[in-house]
């Protein structure tokens, strides 16, 4: 039973995490320059495989790109495009609880300055939440999928306010 004052400390930093003062707005708003001129994106969406098949399973792409469509982002495929990375994790345990971590990041096409000639991708927005719930809960994870998108769109449409009177409802 020794192990149990390490496990406590791990549930009180997952909980005081989203509660902790909010970097993340900060990297947001540092981003936003970076979505300027975007219009389309790759779409890739990770999740832990325990999700699957769960009745309140984490967004299906198709609801995601239609949230992305309405501002003007189209997704497609294709190599050297914009990669809007979706990652969900969750674990659950025997009491009932559900640790989770949704994050979304987009990757761009960069060039280094040193060297000048090296193109990479970077992640050029991003902002990634943490929690507990209990398992019944677990809508949390989608609503905090919906949070962190629409946060995106918000600063997307900062970038790009001719698109703000093109968005389709």
């Amino acid at each position: 039973m020794s192990h149990k004052p390490w496990l406590v400390s791990v549930f009180l930093v997952i909980l005081a995490a989203p509660n902790a003062p909010d970097s993340r707005a900060q990297m947001r708003g540092a981003g936003r320059e970076t979505l300027q001129g975007l219009t389309e994106v790759a779409l890739l969406l990770r999740t832990t495989p325990e999700r699957m098949g769960e009745p309140d399973q984490p967004r299906l792409p198709a609801d995601i790109e239609q949230k992305l469509q309405k501002v003007g982002v189209r997704v497609v495929r294709g190599v050297g495009k914009p990669i809007l990375f979706f990652q969900v994790k969750t674990a659950k345990n025997d009491k009932g609880f559900l640790a989770y971590s949704v994050e979304l990041e987009l990757l761009q096409i960069a060039t280094l300055k040193r060297p000048p000639d090296m193109v990479t991708f970077a992640s050029t927005w991003s902002e990634a939440r943490t929690g507990i719930t209990d398992a019944a809960n677990s809508h949390v994870v989608n609503e905090t999928m919906d949070s962190i998108l629409d946060n995106f769109i918000a600063d997307y449409l900062v970038a790009n306010p001719k698109r703000t009177g093109e968005i389709k409802r």
